[in-house]
């Protein structure tokens, strides 16, 4: 175990100071401009749960306003991305991320076969994204593509992570079986969101609009299509596309621009997927592992709260995610809290 403990310390570490690299770099190279450094983590704690997709963390950095990065010129390649306008802004982005699922009952030792498996995922994503003004006042569109590349099994130490968690940490019970989890395999993904934003109101005290989108991931992790609604009331409308998620989830970003005064919104939506993997549930790609009948069609359901003053922007989101897979007993419940910055 001490063993396992130093191998997690040191992939955190480099996971540290890969992105404080891509911070630090992309300040000394364009000073006059602003990167942004965005913390998310998922978790159902809130909701005494301990169960199902029970954790997220994802840490990531967007680049200064740029045209000329390579990873913005691959992303413009790419679907949705073609559209060329002097309205637009792009931000290329860096982020490592893990996530952590488990069935329901972490107390028993024995294969569960009527529940979903263990699996963690450890991933590093690249990605870029796109704001373009529209011609009319209050209208617009947020684009953003990742390109995610990663592994799932006891290589994303996750066994570890969540032991550690429940041990040192919320003294919760030992999670018993990890033996069972999905076997190491690395993976390929890519997605694609599209939101537009539609102005119904706006004056000095506050203001409404909705944000509808739709998205594409297709890959060995995630093969999905997506469409939804956000409905947002306060202020500061403009000066984001949503608060950042883990994915899949309704779209969002670290990208905002700064303010000058405490601005904050209320925010609600929703999100339906067709399903056509999810190796979370489906198991391996290429090897036998344990597996469950997943659902065709999942939503998600959220609401929060978004605060931004000057240099930082909060946000906290309540979701629920319908049933996932079959005998399911109900959906599940948890919530994110993001933290970013902007130097």
């Amino acid at each position: 175990m001490a063993k396992q403990h130093k191998q997690l310390q040191a992939a955190l570490l480099l996971a540290v100071v890969a992105l404080l690299l891509a911070f630090w770099g992309g300040r000394l190279a364009h000073a006059e401009n602003s990167g942004i450094f965005t913390v998310v983590m998922e978790n159902d704690v809130l909701h005494n749960a301990d169960r199902h997709f029970t954790h997220g963390s994802r840490f990531s950095y967007y680049s200064e306003k740029s045209r000329d990065d390579w990873v913005s010129r691959t992303a413009e390649l790419m679907p949705w991305f073609s559209l060329d306008t002097d309205q637009e802004l792009w931000r290329s982005s860096i982020a490592i991320g893990q996530n952590i699922y488990t069935p329901s009952d972490i107390s028993v030792s024995h294969l569960q076969t009527d529940e979903r498996p263990y699996a963690g995922y450890l991933y590093l994503g690249l990605g870029a994204v796109r704001v373009v003004s529209g011609e009319e006042p209050g209208t617009g569109m947020v684009g953003s593509f990742e390109l995610q590349l990663g592994v799932v099994g006891p290589w994303a130490r996750a066994r570890d992570v969540q032991t550690w968690w429940h041990s040192e940490v919320i003294s919760a019970d030992r999670p018993e079986g990890w033996d069972h989890q999905l076997r190491n395999e690395f993976t390929v993904n890519l997605y694609w969101d599209r939101q537009w934003r539609y102005s119904l109101a706006e004056s000095g005290r506050a203001g409404v609009d909705l944000v509808p989108h739709a998205g594409l991931a297709l890959g060995t992790v995630a093969t999905h299509l997506a469409g939804g609604l956000t409905w947002r009331l306060g202020k500061g409308l403009g000066n984001d596309n949503g608060p950042p998620r883990i994915r899949p989830s309704l779209p969002g970003a670290g990208y905002f621009v700064k303010t000058s005064k405490v601005q904050g919104y209320f925010f609600a939506g929703g999100e339906i997927r067709l399903v056509g993997r999810n190796i979370f549930l489906d198991g391996n790609t290429f090897r036998s592992s344990h597996r469950v009948s997943r659902k065709t069609v999942v939503f998600d359901l959220q609401y929060g709260l978004v605060i931004s003053y000057r240099k930082v922007k909060f946000a906290l989101t309540n979701i629920a995610r319908g049933r996932e897979f079959e005998g399911q007993p109900s959906p599940d419940f948890f919530t994110a809290f993001s933290f970013s910055y902007q130097h």
